[in-house]
C-alpha cells in the first residue's frame, strides 16, 4: 500500500469483514522508471512464510494469494506434512514453477464471487 493511498481501504476492509485477517505494509520507491515514474517495492516475503511456520501445526489448507515463485520451497514443506496448497492469483503474474508445486491454481478472474458473504451474516 502506497502512504497515503486510500484506493485499496474497501478491498481491506471487505476482507476483514469476511473473516480474513489483513496484514499490511506500506511500498518504498525502489528506483524510478520511464519518465520518472516511481517503481514500489513491499516485500512481505518473510513475513508470509513465517506465518506459515507458525501456524503449520493447526493448518489443513493453505491458500496463497500471490504469484510469487520464492515461495515453492515454503509451500513445498506445508505438502510434505499432508497440508493441501492452493494458489489464487493472475495467471500471467504467476511463476510457473509456483503452478507446477501446489495441489491448485486458480486463475483469479475464473472465481464469480470472490466475495461471498461471511456465513455469520447468514443466520
Amino acid at each position: 500500500e502506497k502512504e497515503g493511498d486510500t484506493s485499496a481501504w474497501p478491498f481491506i476492509y471487505k476482507l476483514s469483514t469476511i473473516g480474513y485477517r489483513v496484514r499490511r505494509m506500506y511500498l518504498t520507491v525502489k528506483e524510478l522508471g520511464e519518465g520518472g515514474k516511481p517503481i514500489y517495492e513491499g516485500n512481505w516475503d518473510m513475513g508470509i512464510a513465517a506465518d506459515m511456520v507458525r501456524l503449520m501445526p493447526y493448518l489443513d489448507v493453505v491458500v496463497l494469494g500471490s504469484g510469487d515463485g520464492d515461495f515453492v520451497e515454503i509451500l513445498e514443506v506445508l505438502m510434505e506434512r499432508g497440508i493441501r496448497v492452493e494458489v489464487i492469483a493472475f495467471r500471467e503474474t504467476t511463476a510457473q514453477k509456483l503452478i507446477d508445486a501446489v495441489d491448485r491454481f486458480t486463475h483469479l478472474p475464473e472465481i464469480p464471487n470472490p466475495f461471498m458473504e461471511s456465513r455469520s451474516s447468514e443466520r
